[in-house]
């Protein structure tokens, strides 16, 4: 039986599907997905949503996740909660989940940021669905390999 992998997605203005979250932020026309293509974030993971972080610590205390996708927000939360500083608190989480930063492009310091606050990537928007399933599909073979390699030892 093939495992289809969880993503937990964390974004603060919930979207219905994942679509709409890639055509909002998507100002090249030639970004966004066809109506009737099918939407390749839920055709190859089971997706869970959350609305904020602590919402998502709760889900990862309850639940197997392969991959975190964590949609910034510009700088603060509504919670006071710095984006770099959810990613640490997520990234320190005892599940070991990698955690996949989505987040408005900007400068080089923001990936370097997300790096050292312990993101496994950061993809910057608007993105091309597929380099976003890419990544996420990266993050989980790596953490793959790292449990395999942790159990071989």
């Amino acid at each position: 039986m093939l495992h289809c992998p969880r993503l937990l997605w964390i974004t603060s203005d919930s979207p219905t599907d994942a679509r709409q979250t890639l055509m909002n932020r998507a100002s090249d026309a030639s970004l966004p997905l066809a109506a009737d293509a099918p939407d390749p974030i839920e055709t190859l993971f089971h997706v869970e949503r959350t609305g904020s972080v602590g919402q998502g610590l709760r889900a990862l205390d309850a639940a197997y996740f392969d991959v975190v996708l964590m949609e910034a927000p510009p700088e603060v939360s509504e919670s006071g909660l710095a984006w770099r500083d959810a990613v640490e608190t997520l990234a320190a989480h005892p599940a070991g989940v990698p955690v996949v930063v989505l987040k408005p492009a900007g400068d080089m310091s923001d990936w370097g940021a997300a790096l050292r606050s312990g993101a496994f990537d950061l993809v910057a928007t608007p993105c091309r669905p597929d380099d976003l399933v890419a990544v996420c599909e990266h993050a989980v073979a790596t953490r793959s390999e790292e449990h395999t390699s942790e159990l071989q030892s």
